[in-house]
């Protein structure tokens, strides 16, 4: 028993000891840990009380900027054919207006608008009973006229006999002849009024002066009408034509050039030509005008008088330089003291004067650049500019950006 008892006293012994050994190594690796961490803490303190540290950092991230690849074209060499947007309403161009030549109640209206009529076909008829018995009072002036001087010519041979004879004075013969000649006059001018009244009377019937549809009309039945008013207008439906006021800069156009138009609510297309141009630009507008002939049946559709049309006229020569969208040039000062570069002006082939813009571009270093370009031509109905200045497989961006974007490096998404 005490061998035993004094060996489980220290088997005891030890296992406290050892015990107390596991927390003291405990303990000091926590000692260390701490002692360790301590100095990482107080370095990261160190470097947020460091700005040159802590904005080194942030300026990397300012040098970059992120693009759509949508913002950005390859600048390539295109044709440019300089072009006009041209404007005007299609109008009949061989029109006739009918009038009257008497003053006259009509007593019948014989046509419709929209009828179609041929030259000399009826249109309007007139009360003609004045007319009738004018005409028969000219005809009773004329036969009294006649039978006068009928009468004076006889007189004066008679006269020519017994003067002749001696039984007659010369001067009574002379007076006899004179009367026989006035006398002759006389049928002569009331023959021209009979001619005035019959022409009269024949215009009692009103006729077609032209083959073509009525377009209009403005006389009734019972109406009353005067010398020269306009009663109907007829048209040619198969020839159509609309005008248009140019730039003076377009000058050199011609006749029988094509103009390709549409038609206000419409898809289709059409094609007129230039069938006239006015001899000099009107000196108040600074415009030419011009007119194009349009036929009628094109692409299984009937154009008519009335509709508008839009149409677009190309002049000059083809020009060959790189087209940008106006949204990548930029007018801005700014840019240009930023790049050191001095807008200028120039003059296109027009002889206009465009201001030169500048645009950005991305380097083969990715980095973005601001370069001047010189406009030759502007093109607004596509929202382009044919430039100068750029070469081929340039990089061009065409979002807006600020002067502080100069220099930095593009990113594209």
């Amino acid at each position: 028993m005490p061998i035993y008892s004094t060996f489980a006293n220290h088997f005891h012994t030890y296992h406290i000891y050892q015990k107390k050994l596991v927390l003291a190594c405990v303990v000091g690796l926590s000692m260390i840990l701490t002692a360790c961490e301590r100095p990482n803490a107080t370095q990261s303190s160190n470097n947020a009380d460091n700005p040159a540290t802590a904005s080194t950092a942030q300026a990397l991230k300012n040098d970059e900027i992120q693009l759509l690849s949508s913002d950005v074209i390859t600048a390539k060499a295109e044709r440019y054919q300089p072009s006009v947007t041209i404007t005007g309403t299609l109008q009949a161009s061989d029109t006739a207006t009918v009038q009257s030549t008497v003053s006259a109640k009509v007593q019948q209206v014989l046509v419709k608008v929209g009828q179609t009529v041929k030259k000399g076909q009826s249109l309007v008829r007139l009360d003609n009973q004045d007319s009738e018995n004018q005409l028969a009072q000219a005809q009773a002036d004329v036969a009294s006229a006649e039978a006068q001087a009928q009468v004076a010519a006889e007189l004066a041979q008679k006269n020519k006999a017994l003067l002749d004879q001696g039984f007659l004075s010369e001067m009574e013969y002379k007076h006899s002849l004179a009367d026989a000649k006035a006398q002759q006059a006389a049928v002569k001018a009331k023959k021209a009024q009979l001619s005035i009244v019959q022409k009269q009377s024949n215009d009692t019937l009103i006729v077609a002066t032209a083959d073509g549809v009525i377009a209009s009309r403005q006389v009734e039945n019972g109406q009353v009408i005067s010398p020269n008013q306009a009663l109907m207008t007829i048209v040619n439906p198969n020839k159509l034509e609309f005008s248009a006021n140019v730039p003076s800069e377009t000058q050199a156009i011609t006749v029988g050039q094509s103009v390709p138009f549409t038609i206000a609510n419409s898809t289709h297309q059409f094609v007129g030509q230039v069938s006239r141009i006015a001899p000099e630009i009107d000196p108040l507008t600074r415009q030419l005008p011009i007119f194009i002939a349009v036929q009628p049946e094109q692409n299984g559709q009937t154009l008519k008088a009335g509709m508008f049309a839009t149409g677009q006229l190309e002049y000059g020569q083809i020009q060959v330089g790189v087209l940008i969208p106006m949204t990548a040039v930029s007018f801005d000062k700014q840019i240009d003291k930023a790049s050191n570069v001095t807008a200028t002006s120039v003059k296109t082939t027009d002889e206009s004067q465009l201001q030169s813009g500048m645009i950005m571009v991305i380097g083969q270093d990715h980095v973005i650049r601001s370069q001047p370009i010189e406009i030759i031509r502007s093109q607004d109905d596509t929202g382009q500019y044919l430039v100068t200045g750029i070469e081929q497989g340039t990089l061009v961006i065409t979002t807006a950006l600020s002067r502080q974007d100069i220099g930095k490096k593009a990113i594209l998404k």
